[in-house]
């Protein structure tokens, strides 16, 4: 069964609308950049991780995850996704290994299609984080010919945070132009 197989967007629709009722609506019927930062706040806030059972590896359903407030890597990143697809947004998830063999499940959100585009979403995001946290870089995988950026409740601190996956072999930047690639990747589509 694959990880994307497990996104259920509707399971947690009540929920999504809820935590963003506060924030911004986005233009002509489509979510603001603040929504997806407040939902990936509130599971990196909310759900603590908690390892499979011993010799299983169990992907909980998003809204068991959501009930529990608990689970690893692979039921976290169902839980973003689903959250982030129950407000319009478009995932996938991504399975990675690092350069020791570990492996790390995360998903990732599609918010823009060119280099430019990825200047509104990085002002956009800067304005959500400065006065919580001031987070100012928000990496990005171009893929597919769009541009996704990492939700990561696991490792990552907010939307488009890379320093643990980086800390932990699982990408690596280019000193020359800032840009960053996997070390071993796959890329899972709800």
């Amino acid at each position: 069964m694959s990880l994307a197989s497990k996104v259920d967007p509707l399971a947690v629709r009540t929920t999504a609308v809820d935590l963003v009722s506060d924030q911004p609506s986005g233009h002509s019927g489509t979510f603001h950049y603040h929504q997806l930062a407040e939902l990936h706040r509130f599971v990196d806030e909310n759900v603590t991780y908690v390892p499979d059972p011993r010799s299983r590896n169990y992907v909980a359903p998003p809204e068991e995850t959501l009930e529990t407030n608990g689970g690893d890597c692979d039921c976290q990143a169902v839980l973003v996704a689903s959250l982030f697809e129950a407000i319009g947004a478009t995932t996938r998830l991504v399975t990675c290994e690092s350069t020791d063999g570990n492996w790390h499940a995360l998903a990732e959100v599609y918010l823009a299609d060119t280099d430019e585009e990825a200047v509104s979403v990085a002002d956009s995001l800067g304005e959500y984080y400065a006065p919580r946290s001031g987070y100012s870089q928000f990496w990005y995988d171009y893929g597919d010919e769009k541009l996704w950026y990492p939700a990561d409740t696991a490792m990552g601190r907010y939307v488009g945070d890379i320093h643990q996956l980086a800390e932990n072999g699982y990408v690596h930047r280019t000193e020359s132009d800032g840009t960053w690639s996997w070390h071993n990747v796959e890329y899972d589509y709800p």
